[in-house]
């Protein structure tokens, strides 16, 4: 009988591999849920404005991409800004934050730059670039920022996206002659 002895970088593989499976199975079922999510906020969206329930269901929301972004905390947040004011480009982002008692994400509107506070088991909707095109500008791109914090914090923004192929227009229902 013969025993083969691991070495310590054998483990450490070994053990990798399994928290690797485990963090894939885990985002999958997360990435499942935020489709669905967004799926059902774009058929909102699309009655709301007079459109199709399924019209965003389609090439206009066919890539998605899932990112985690970390911000180390700043011992002086009134120097600096984590991340400069934008609007996404995309379709529309469904965003989280953690831990929920730090602020730092701030949205522009009425002429001044105000906190969101973030609740628990809740998301931010923001509306992109190509939802604004989109709704021949019915809604508009959601200009925001983030200012850094004393402490850390983490956010998970899940970006729906059109398809490279995708020619993104103002719904014609929507465009008045």
């Amino acid at each position: 009988m013969q025993v083969k002895l691991m070495n310590a970088n054998e483990r450490i593989i070994n053990e990798l591999h399994e928290c690797l499976n485990v963090f894939r199975e885990i985002v999958g079922a997360y990435v499942t849920k935020l489709n669905d999510l967004g799926a059902r906020i774009l058929e909102c969206i699309s009655e709301g404005i007079g459109l199709e329930k399924a019209y965003f269901a389609s090439d206009l929301s066919a890539d998605n991409i899932l990112t985690v972004n970390h911000y180390p905390s700043c011992p002086n947040p009134s120097l600096t800004l984590g991340l400069a004011k934008h609007t996404d480009p995309n379709l529309r982002t469904i965003l989280q934050v953690v831990p929920l008692d730090v602020l730092g994400l701030e949205l522009f509107t009425d002429g001044q730059w105000l906190s969101v506070n973030t609740a628990p088991d809740a998301f931010i909707v923001f509306v992109g670039n190509q939802l604004e095109v989109g709704s021949n500008g019915e809604l508009k791109a959601t200009l925001h920022r983030v200012r850094n914090a004393t402490k850390v914090r983490t956010s998970v923004a899940f970006f729906i996206n059109p398809s490279y192929e995708c020619i993104v227009e103002p719904a014609k229902e929507l465009i008045q002659a």
